[in-house]
């Protein structure tokens, strides 16, 4: 399919929906990893012949074939900590175009001039909400191209518009720094953050796949820690951050960083643009880094931590507003919580498109 997990379970939720399949609890979204797996899955739930679905055979060496046992492993229970990462120097090979996305603290443009100086083609995306239609013009520092981040249509045109990108730096999250969220109608900070973002690196996919080695970053300033100290920002920037994790698991092929630095830092753009060269060209290891406002490097290490406290049930006045769906993983999850305090007459608020199903 080519797609998230999330996508492919959204799919599958819209696919029970349309053909009134039952819930399957045997059910395993690994196991279909094609429209044809999806194909015979309805068939087979629906009750007429299936489609084999031929996987190729690969032959394993006897001296290679193991026998694996599989043990049932209880839920595993995370704390993540924020610990010290210090730099580990790798450059980074760089031929083509880097795109970024503009910011209004000037940390683009220092960027664009720095890489510009050194040789490196560079494309800027500035958005503008309400922009009627994409347009363009040429600066010393690179091409610009501006844009409603809300409209796909034009995301889909400047991505067609770009050619050999070896790596795209989004820096328009820095643009949430102070900024309160919004309260009323679709969220423009969503969409600056998080679905330009995904837009771009849709559209870009393509010519990023095809790269031995390239670059794929965000920029947030939260507080340097990616939220895990201040306690006054924008949380909406996040959204960059998910989206630029996500793909270093599908694009293992580039480097992909999620970079949260001080707000600060953002006082000086030459000095922040210089941070943001460093860690994207110049320094491995780790996706999610942090960059504190006395230049100390950070990472989140998650460390097993099991649950040692008495689980205590719900109250009466619980109410819990659960974002998800009537089926699948989040109804599961609110069945469970639920069935552990049968009688509590805690209320749930469900938010989501499906529809609910019988046992839910």
């Amino acid at each position: 399919l080519g797609i998230d997990t999330v996508k492919q379970a959204e799919i599958m939720a819209d696919v029970r929906d349309i053909f009134d399949l039952p819930v399957d609890e045997d059910f395993v979204l690994a196991d279909h990893p094609t429209l044809n797996h999806f194909v015979g899955y309805i068939q087979k739930m629906k009750g007429g012949a299936t489609t084999t679905v031929v996987e190729p055979v690969v032959e394993i060496p006897k001296q290679q074939a193991t026998t694996t046992t599989q043990n049932k492993v209880g839920t595993r229970r995370w704390q993540v900590e924020v610990e010290p990462c210090p730099a580990v120097a790798e450059g980074l090979p760089i031929s083509g175009t880097i795109v970024l996305t503009q910011d209004t603290w000037g940390v683009a443009d220092s960027l664009a001039d720095r890489l510009s100086g050194n040789g490196i083609n560079v494309a800027k995306i500035g958005f503008e909400y309400g922009a009627k239609t994409l347009t363009e013009q040429v600066e010393n520092s690179g091409h610009t191209y501006r844009l409603d981040p809300l409209s796909e249509s034009q995301i889909n045109e400047v991505t067609n518009k770009l050619t050999d990108v070896c790596g795209i730096i989004h820096l328009a999250p820095l643009s949430l720094t102070t900024s309160k969220w919004e309260s009323e109608g679709p969220s423009n900070q969503v969409a600056l953050s998080s679905q330009a973002w995904f837009g771009l690196l849709k559209g870009l996919d393509n010519q990023l796949g095809n790269l031995n080695s390239g670059i794929v970053g965000s920029v947030t300033a939260l507080d340097g820690r990616h939220g895990n100290r201040g306690s006054k920002f924008n949380s909406l920037a996040c959204g960059a951050s998910g989206v630029t994790k996500s793909y270093a698991f599908e694009r293992e092929n580039l480097r992909c960083r999620a970079l949260d630095i001080h707000p600060e830092l953002l006082l000086d753009a030459s000095a922040a643009a210089e941070i943001v060269e460093n860690e994207m060209l110049n320094a491995g290891g780790e996706v999610e880094i942090g960059i504190d406002r006395d230049g100390r490097r950070w990472t989140m290490v998650c460390f097993a931590e099991d649950l040692v406290e008495d689980i205590q049930p719900l109250q009466s006045d619980d109410l819990w507003v659960v974002s998800g769906g009537g089926s699948g993983v989040t109804a599961a999850s609110i069945i469970g919580v639920a069935s552990a305090s049968n009688g509590s007459e805690a209320t749930f608020i469900l938010l989501g498109r499906s529809k609910l199903i019988e046992e839910t």
